[in-house]
């Protein structure tokens, strides 16, 4: 399963706040060999979109929900092997929010 608190969570969850992210929780998962740790956080919590820099954390995530990979080394990619399951794909994380909110007239 997933742990809501840690230590190393804990410090992740003050430094977003401190940076103005209105979040109220923060999920940190354990890997577990062979399966997504976060697919079980992410359909449970059901967001809009999932976005993250390592194409393998899509396995297991619904279509229903929008995947965006963020692109971080371009060369010998492990992500390549994933781009499929990715709804959309982005230079930064400040890319896709300008693209998500421009793409649905926010």
């Amino acid at each position: 399963g997933w742990r809501a608190c840690n230590s190393r969570a804990q410090a992740r969850l003050r430094g977003f706040r401190k940076h103005g992210f209105p979040i109220d929780r923060l999920v940190s998962t354990g890997g577990r060999l062979g399966i997504n740790p976060k697919a079980e956080v992410i359909i449970e919590m059901n967001p809009v979109a999932f976005v993250d820099d390592l194409g393998s954390n899509f396995v297991g995530i619904p279509d229903t929900i929008h995947k965006a990979l963020i692109h971080l080394d371009h060369d010998d990619s492990p992500n390549i092997k994933y781009f499929g399951l990715a709804t959309s794909q982005h230079e930064s994380l400040a890319e896709f929010v300008d693209t998500y909110l421009r793409d649905r007239g926010g």
